[in-house]
């Protein structure tokens, strides 16, 4: 996998994380997250900290 994107996208799935479960703990909405994961918008520091933050880690 080359994308960050799905990469998060992969890790929030197998940690059991919803889309909102990250967009309810961060500045971002469910909307941007969905973007990011879906390659259409740069998955920046700020978000890969954000599904950290989700997953606990």
């Amino acid at each position: 996998m080359d994308d960050l994107g799905a990469q998060l996208r992969q890790a929030r799935t197998e940690a059991g994380v919803t889309l909102a479960s990250v967009a309810a703990r961060s500045c971002y909405s469910a909307s941007h997250l969905s973007n990011v994961e879906a390659g259409r918008r740069a998955a920046t520091p700020d978000i890969v900290l954000a599904y950290a933050g989700a997953r606990g880690g």
